[in-house]
């Protein structure tokens, strides 16, 4: 079974490359740059991706979507910060297997990598499985807007200001203004906060979520 693993820290992609070949698999290929692993892998060779997400850069559902048409058919596991439903979401959408938060146990990792290999679902979220069912799909209010829109629609819902959202998803700020502009036509409403009333009334954030 061959493994190629997209982590932008040596130290931990080494760590993860350990720890995977102590179980008997075989990693072909460790890349920093997403853009190397594009550019290098080739569907025959790999089994499983796993593949790191840090918040800067091409987005998650971006990224997916280009390792899916690379390596058409492969399982894609993904580790990344946020926990949210809304970005479980968008990952399982875009094509990904399955989901980890970046604190995830070594035991959680095998176990996922396994599960995929076997043709499963996984999602575990702070060292708890979570279920498809229970992720729902996007609120049919949200139906309106696009991938991209859907990941800015949450940022603004947070409180970031345009600045801080063109920043966390690699934009110009006079670009995340555009889009704020755009999503709030969508959705017929005239403030931010009425953005964060949404995304709460459909449970895609608490409050813990919300920028302070």
């Amino acid at each position: 079974m061959n493994v190629a693993v997209i982590h932008q820290h040596q130290l931990i992609l080494d760590s993860f490359i350990k720890l995977i070949e102590i179980e008997g698999w075989r990693v072909i290929a460790g890349f920093i740059q997403f853009q190397d692993a594009i550019e290098q892998l080739k569907a025959p060779e790999i089994d499983i991706v796993i593949l790191s997400l840090q918040g800067s850069g091409d987005t998650a559902t971006e990224q997916i979507a280009q390792l899916k048409k690379v390596l058409p058919g492969r399982p894609i596991l993904v580790i990344s910060p946020f926990c949210s439903q809304a970005y479980v979401n968008s990952a399982i959408q875009a094509g990904a297997s399955g989901y980890l938060s970046k604190n995830i146990s070594a035991d959680i990792l095998i176990e996922a990598i396994s599960e995929l290999l076997n043709g499963e679902l996984y999602i575990n979220l702070s060292g708890s499985r979570v279920s498809e069912q229970s992720l729902g799909c996007r609120p049919l209010i949200l139906e309106c807007l696009t991938g991209r829109e859907f990941e800015i629609f949450l940022s603004f819902a947070k409180g970031l200001n345009p600045k801080q959202v063109a920043i966390e998803l690699n934009i110009m700020p006079k670009t995340a203004h555009v889009h704020r502009a755009n999503i709030m036509k969508k959705l017929q409403v005239r403030s931010q906060f009425a953005l964060l009333k949404i995304a709460m009334d459909c449970g895609l954030i608490s409050s813990h979520d919300i920028a302070v």
